[in-house]
């Protein structure tokens, strides 16, 4: 894990006045969903406690497989650095454990400091954990990370949603000296119902793949990073769209 200044020389929007407000607006904004959406798993711990239903998971056996697609094709670095964003109950750790993978620096932070006090006394150094909102000006590592990683956190629907993508991305690659990887829903089959709300702030929601694609190509054009995207439908009422990102 090295330091380095690279968040100063890669600004995550392009920047004048205007601009700079506009940002401080949207980042307020995407705090507030923070909380709507940290009270929304606190309440789901409260009734089922440490399980996977508190991870709001509709089928346990699922989980593995969304990381196996996330992972597939990527050859691990040898000693991995790994920023974990959304960390859960940590089963990130758990899916690098079972690929023998050699985790020489981890960060996990999380929206819900239950989930942060189950890390804790689940995993012990090189492992840390933080409660903290990514967006937030409050998380400013001076380390980057080999592999930062971003899954289910930006399938939660937050205050100008798009805007927020793109701002987490950008700042997902800062944080990356070699693969950013992450999921989003880029379909939904509303019929079933599991998405009716998918327009509100806190649910499930999803984002059309050209409209991924767009946002995809600005941030990684201004970092000259690369990217590859390809979808699968683990679920029947929903495409999932897994995204690496080689800086």
């Amino acid at each position: 894990m090295n330091t380095s200044d690279h968040l100063s020389k890669q600004p995550l929007l392009p920047i004048n006045l205007w601009q700079i407000a506009r940002l401080a607006w949207y980042v307020k904004t995407w705090n507030l969903s923070g909380v709507i959406i940290a009270r929304y798993y606190e309440r789901l711990l409260r009734q089922h406690g440490h399980s996977r239903q508190a991870l709001a998971e509709r089928s346990s056996d699922k989980d593995m497989e969304f990381y196996q697609r996330l992972f597939d094709g990527i050859e691990l670095p040898a000693r991995l650095s790994v920023l974990d964003i959304g960390c859960g109950m940590g089963d990130l750790l758990d899916f690098l454990q079972l690929r023998s993978a050699t985790v020489e620096a981890y960060l996990g932070i999380d929206l819900v400091g239950q989930f942060i006090e189950i890390c804790e006394n689940e995993y012990l150094p090189p492992c840390r954990f933080q409660k903290v909102n990514f967006v937030s000006a409050a998380f400013h590592p001076d380390e980057r990370f080999n592999l930062v990683v971003n899954m289910g956190v930006l399938v939660s629907r937050v205050f100008q949603y798009e805007q927020y993508l793109e701002y987490c991305i950008r700042k997902m690659i800062a944080l990356s000296d070699k693969y950013v990887v992450f999921n989003v829903i880029t379909e939904v089959d509303l019929s079933l119902g599991n998405y009716k709300n998918a327009h509100r702030v806190g649910n499930i929601t999803c984002l059309p793949k050209q409209r991924l694609l767009a946002i995809l190509d600005r941030a990684t054009r201004s970092a000259r990073a690369e990217y590859q995207i390809h979808e699968a439908h683990i679920y029947p009422d929903a495409t999932d769209a897994f995204v690496r990102i080689t800086v």
